[in-house]
């Protein structure tokens, strides 16, 4: 594919990427599958498209970096690729990557509500990150759960971000 500016050609190297695999049905705990990794939704914009292929190029050159996992489940997330972006995170958890854990707890809040609820729960007890907690209040307020946003509220109370104080009046 080639994108022209003025007298400028950039060869975007989507051709050379190797054929991409789907990911199946079999769900997001699966053992991940081999490189290279399923190949973005065809509803994606071609610049979402674009933007996912080349951090699955980065997982091609660096299978074992968490970062890049990381990276590519951001990328996947932030498309709405919600199974895929907790393939990802999960694996970068496997590689060590902790802030993983609750990027994998937003994109289950997409696809199993509950088991987000958890790994948030689990990562906040893990690493006392007051911005999880203000997360979870959000997800309880969202949910209609009024009583449970104060209790997530009251354990980010060290916490005094724009974030929490709105929840707060809200609540």
């Amino acid at each position: 594919m080639r994108i022209r500016s003025g007298t400028t050609s950039l060869l975007i190297g989507l051709s050379t990427l190797p054929a991409l695999q789907g990911c199946g049905s079999e769900g997001i705990d699966a053992p991940v599958p081999a490189l290279p990794r399923p190949t973005p939704d065809q509803n994606f914009d071609r610049v979402s498209k674009i933007v996912i292929l080349n951090k699955s190029k980065a997982l091609l050159e660096n299978p074992k970096n968490d970062e890049a996992w990381k990276s590519y489940g951001d990328a996947c997330l932030m498309n709405g690729w919600f199974r895929e972006a907790t393939v990802a995170y999960r694996r970068a958890e496997e590689l060590g990557s902790k802030e993983a854990t609750m990027m994998k707890a937003y994109s289950l809040r997409e696809l199993d509500p509950e088991r987000a609820f958890s790994v948030a729960s689990d990562y906040f007890q893990d690493s006392s990150d007051s911005q999880a907690a203000v997360t979870i209040a959000v997800w309880h307020f969202e949910d209609g759960s009024l009583e449970e946003a104060s209790t997530w509220l009251d354990k980010a109370s060290l916490e005094n971000s724009a974030r929490s104080q709105t929840l707060s009046i809200m609540i």
